[in-house]
């Protein structure tokens, strides 16, 4: 609950901006590991360092702060696929485009991770969080496009291939942390046979 008096501003200045900032950073940490319902603004307002108040002058409350950390969430996710699919359009291999584009999810922080986790549970429970998830996929989806545009002679893949790969890239982002620790590589053997199927199912999509 907003505090009595108290209205939501949008920063303009460095410092104001700064605050927003470290709000939505403490955000991730408070909500990933203690999650959404067992967490209340002063959790979020004491890892920050900022009084209470201050958290409510720049959010309504604490669904207010889940939502504007969702969005800098799926952001963050769509800047480092544009980085990575950038990257890869240098190699001729899809395969070994999948594997990095995997393997650089390790740039990300490890505070995020958790709280996708939290996120991804909320989706199938509040209709806001769910359109969230979806605009964000159709982002994703349409990057992938982009970025499949030159198979198949130019003439891309169709949709039902480009959620193929969504689908592909979104099981393994959830593995990420397993897929990281099981060096013997179980999982990377799992890997490595779905990215080969899903390459030969985009190669020969239109043939």
């Amino acid at each position: 609950m907003n505090c009595v008096g108290t209205s939501v501003r949008e920063p303009k200045q460095k410092r104001s901006i700064e605050k927003k900032a470290r709000i939505i950073e403490a955000a991730f940490k408070v909500f990933g590991t203690k999650g959404y319902y067992k967490s209340d603004t002063t959790d979020i307002a004491r890892e920050a360092k900022l009084a209470t108040g201050t958290v409510y002058a720049y959010f309504k409350d604490k669904k207010d702060i889940f939502q504007e950390a969702s969005k800098q969430f799926y952001a963050l996710v769509l800047q480092h696929l544009e980085q990575s699919f950038s990257l890869a359009r240098s190699f001729q291999d899809p395969f070994f485009d999948l594997r990095r584009i995997v393997e650089d999810l390790d740039a990300l922080p490890e505070q995020l991770w958790e709280f996708q986790k939290e996120l991804i549970g909320l989706v199938g429970m509040d209709t806001e969080f769910k359109e969230l998830a979806g605009k964000h996929q159709e982002e994703v989806i349409e990057l992938i496009a982009k970025y499949l545009a030159p198979m198949n002679d130019g003439k891309g893949c169709p949709r039902e291939g480009i959620l193929l790969t969504v689908t592909f890239l979104q099981s393994f982002y959830l593995q990420f942390e397993d897929i990281k620790e099981d060096r013997s590589a179980r999982l990377k053997l799992e890997f490595d046979l779905m990215a080969r199927v899903l390459v030969a199912l985009l190669v020969t999509q239109d043939k």
